[in-house]
């Protein structure tokens, strides 16, 4: 049996080092925020010069740009002269045949229709061969598509047209 019990207290930390070891934090946090902005404003005249440089360059060689940035300029082929590759990505029977007949009467070239490697594009897309954006862009607005990109997934070689529009959804 136990006859006396013993009580150990432990000392309390003081607040005052807990609030100097927040305060020290907090200003360590402000150093790295400031030092990022600093970096930030020091290095968008950079980015200006470069960007300038880059549209300047982009001027000699518009019809070699691909991609959403690259500049849209009018197109230099007709209708007739720009053949598309229809794709159907939806799933639906017939639903390239019925592209064609519509995309046939604007005057566009066809090649034979098939199906894309999947069947759900949950829309439709237009994809374009290096240089051929503007063509894609005028395409797009005939039919109707708001996606419009360079080809992904498919070597400019491997078809035989200058524009690709897959069915979607």
């Amino acid at each position: 049996m136990v006859d006396h019990v013993v009580e150990i207290r432990l000392p309390s930390l003081p607040r005052r080092p807990l609030l100097l070891l927040l305060a020290l934090l907090g200003l360590v946090a402000l150093a790295v925020v400031m030092a990022g902005a600093a970096y930030l404003l020091t290095a968008r005249p950079a980015s200006h010069h470069a960007v300038a440089s880059a549209s300047a360059s982009r001027s000699t060689s518009a019809r070699q740009q691909v991609g959403p940035t690259s500049p849209p300029g009018k197109p230099a082929l007709t209708r007739r002269q720009t053949s598309v590759l229809i794709l159907n990505g939806n799933g639906i029977n017939g639903a390239a045949a019925a592209a064609a007949s519509v995309v046939g009467r604007l005057g566009y070239r066809l090649r034979p229709v098939g199906n894309a490697r999947r069947m759900d594009y949950p829309q439709s897309l237009v994809m374009f061969r290096p240089g051929l954006r503007p063509e894609a862009m005028r395409f797009a607005h005939d039919v109707g598509v708001k996606l419009v990109g360079p080809l992904d997934g498919m070597r400019a070689g491997a078809i035989r047209a200058k524009l690709v529009y897959v069915l979607g959804r």
